[in-house]
């Protein structure tokens, strides 16, 4: 099979998944946020959670919708822009005085990193083999999660973005985004493990190929590499970037923007 035709593959079985998956974490996020209200320390936040719940359960086919619509559009995105170099760095953004506004878009993006970092906690060494096999779809010698079109970064973000769409208080938006999270996390093991085997049926392994290029030759290549938005190693660096991008752009365009 040509790699377009088994990126497809691995697109379509990543949405069946979660097609499949989403009545049960319906329920289950639903039970989440009771369990929470519950042990609510404030009357305020236990009031916050029942709303959470009653949105999530009220908009469910809205939520599925946004949803997949986002995870699509970002799907896209990032397989056009797997193993490109011509993506920018967050450095090359304007920068400007953070207004409380950007600095609430910051915080958004934050909690969204953390999400990521819980998704790559679970997924283990599925998602590090995944990686690995995108890379040799790709013909490459070096593997790398930023490149992976099915990384956690996607699923969280598409998730957080078609929670926003329904325009929700903050709190009772940051509690819904975070409880689906959460959820959703626990199944990621089992998505990976199922587009590892799909790739390993199409002849794609997990080990790469040796590398010809020296050890200077590599270090170089290394400090001019790109600094993603989902990268583990970038946290310090989001805040003056994004916030110079928060005030122009609205926030599906913005997580697009660096994707």
């Amino acid at each position: 099979m040509k790699r377009a035709e088994i990126l497809q593959a691995l697109q379509a079985t990543m949405q069946a998944y979660i097609q499949q998956q989403w009545p049960q974490l319906l329920s289950e996020v639903a039970a989440e946020l009771i369990e929470q209200a519950d042990r609510a320390s404030s009357t305020h936040d236990a009031r916050v959670m029942f709303d959470a719940r009653a949105t999530w359960l009220a908009f469910d086919t809205e939520l599925h919708s946004a949803w997949l619509v986002h995870l699509q559009r970002l799907l896209d995105r990032s397989l056009v822009t797997a193993f490109r170099r011509e993506r920018r760095r967050f450095n090359q953004a304007p920068r400007h005085n953070l207004s409380l506004r950007d600095l609430a878009d910051v915080e958004q993006e934050l909690a969204l990193e953390r999400r990521i970092a819980n998704f790559r906690s679970e997924a283990g060494t599925t998602l590090s083999n995944l990686n690995a096999r995108i890379a040799n779809l790709y013909h490459q010698t070096e593997s790398a999660e930023r490149e992976n079109p099915f990384r956690p970064y996607v699923i969280c973000g598409s998730l957080a973005l078609g929670i926003s769409e329904l325009d929700l208080l903050e709190d009772v938006s940051e509690v819904l985004q975070k409880a689906a999270a959460n959820r959703l996390s626990t199944r990621v093991i089992d998505l990976y493990q199922q587009l590892n085997a799909q790739l390993e049926s199409f002849g794609i392994p997990v080990k790469l190929p040796a590398q010809g290029r020296s050890r200077s030759e590599k270090k170089s290549s290394k400090s001019r590499a790109l600094q993603p938005i989902d990268s583990p190693t970038v946290t310090a660096t989001i805040p003056t970037a994004l916030a110079a991008q928060a005030s122009q752009l609205p926030r599906s365009d913005l997580l697009l923007r660096w994707i």
